[in-house]
């Protein structure tokens, strides 16, 4: 589960100022981030911890290249991609151009410079085996384009094993929902890369969504998974502990109780209360309890889900918006963001997109705080929900009358729900 950039600031001054971390080199390497304007390995020197302790810097710098697009000449083709687009092809007709891809039916390749010719992916091989070649010498020989032939040739010269570390690991899963075939290629070169490789000391990769499954199984079963249905020891660092929040409140003086109305509800078996990060950072920030969801993830994208009437799945909605639960079964859930076949997968992914909270002991979702029901209540007012969204601003309205001890407007609005049942 990811709530946002929580962690943007400490990205932003480890881009500042450069993180160097000591590792051994007999057991792994490991590389860190920091702005210099040139891609590569700035230097590595010993430590002065031991004489086998290192620090290696590593810079990340992307050059900026134009694309070739893949160009298809499917038969509802015609001219307009040319004329309208600029797009230079020979095929006629000219059907679909696809101007950024991986996909292996039609990568892109690079238009020009020293990598004209090479798919984003061969062009990010063969940049990383140039960069460990800097540090490895000629362990391997020059001719050498494959990373897990590179990687196993310099553990059978050094025995040295590295450790991978893999941020948004499920981008494509994200980004590309509905190409499998792409997704599967992905998969199948993280596997080839990682699972059994002697070089591999440890991999460590975050994401939102749990490894793809294709069926019951994991396409990557060598990982241990943490996820939002089940973090196991890492429950505390999902998000904010309610100690946290309570001394966040106090050093800032923002009320706890509205902040927890805001932002608390992800309750796990060993912390009942754990807080979103990201919003609890904005609100001491802003001074201001407010929705600051929107800014990682729109109501578009939960109206696309909330859309999906499976089984029910609105009238589940509802019930969860008037402080209702609803059974879940995430076990049948395929871990992406398009196989969806009953209710409980869209249920489920809400959950590991942060928009439900997840009850393991119950097995049961809920909307878990007033940031979440505001962004239910903006997806339901952008169509197709507007009656559902009067009936339930009435039932408000009615309920703050009656603790108000309004009588008259009690009767009113009972009666005008009898009369428009």
């Amino acid at each position: 589960m990811d709530f946002g950039s929580a962690d943007g600031e400490s990205r932003e001054s480890a881009i500042d100022e450069p993180v160097r971390m000591p590792y051994n080199l007999s057991e792994n390497i490991s590389v860190s981030p920091c702005r210099t304007g040139r891609s590569g390995i700035r230097r590595i020197f010993k430590g002065k911890r031991s004489p086998n302790s290192y620090f290696m810097e590593r810079c990340y710098f992307m050059p900026a290249y134009q694309l070739l697009p893949a160009c298809k000449d499917y038969i509802w083709g015609g001219q307009k991609l040319k004329t309208g687009f600029g797009i230079q092809s020979e095929l006629n007709p000219l059907s679909e151009a696809w101007v950024l891809s991986c996909h292996p039916d039609g990568p892109s390749v690079l238009a020009d410079g020293p990598f004209a010719g090479l798919t984003l992916t061969e062009y990010l091989e063969k940049v990383v085996i140039a960069e460990i070649r800097q540090a490895y010498g000629e362990l391997f020989s020059e001719q050498e384009t494959n990373l897990t032939a590179a990687l196993e040739q310099i553990y059978a010269a050094t025995e040295r094993q590295f450790i991978f570390l893999i941020d948004e690991w499920d981008c494509i899963m994200r980004e590309e929902k509905e190409a499998e075939a792409l997704q599967k290629h992905y998969l199948d070169f993280l596997r080839n890369l990682l699972k059994d490789q002697p070089y591999v000391a440890l991999a460590y990769m975050t994401g939102i969504l749990p490894v793809k499954k294709y069926g019951s199984h994991s396409a990557l079963n060598m990982f241990a998974e943490y996820s939002m249905t089940n973090q196991y020891v890492f429950e505390e660092y999902t998000g904010f502990t309610e100690n946290e929040v309570k001394e966040l409140c106090e050093r800032y003086h923002m009320d706890f109780e509205m902040t927890s109305s805001w932002y608390d509800g992800y309750r796990f078996k060993r912390f009942q209360h754990v807080y979103n990060p990201k919003s609890v950072v904005e609100a001491m920030r802003c001074r201001d309890f407010s929705n600051y969801w929107t800014s990682t993830e729109t109501y578009e994208a939960l109206k696309i889900y909330m859309d999906m009437d499976f089984d029910g799945l609105r009238g589940d909605i509802v019930r969860m918006l008037g402080g209702g639960r609803v059974k879940v079964n995430t076990r049948s859930f395929q871990n992406d963001m398009h196989t969806f076949k009953t209710r409980d997968d869209v249920l489920t992914l809400l959950i590991h997109l942060g928009y439900l909270a997840y009850d393991s002991d119950s097995r049961e979702v809920y909307i878990p705080n007033g940031e979440i029901i505001e962004e239910f209540e903006n997806a339901m007012s952008a169509g197709g929900w507007q009656e559902i969204m009067r009936i339930l601003k009435a039932s408000e309205k009615l309920l703050e009358d009656t603790l108000s001890c309004n009588e008259e407007r009690v009767a009113e609005g009972l009666d005008r729900a009898h009369t428009e049942a």
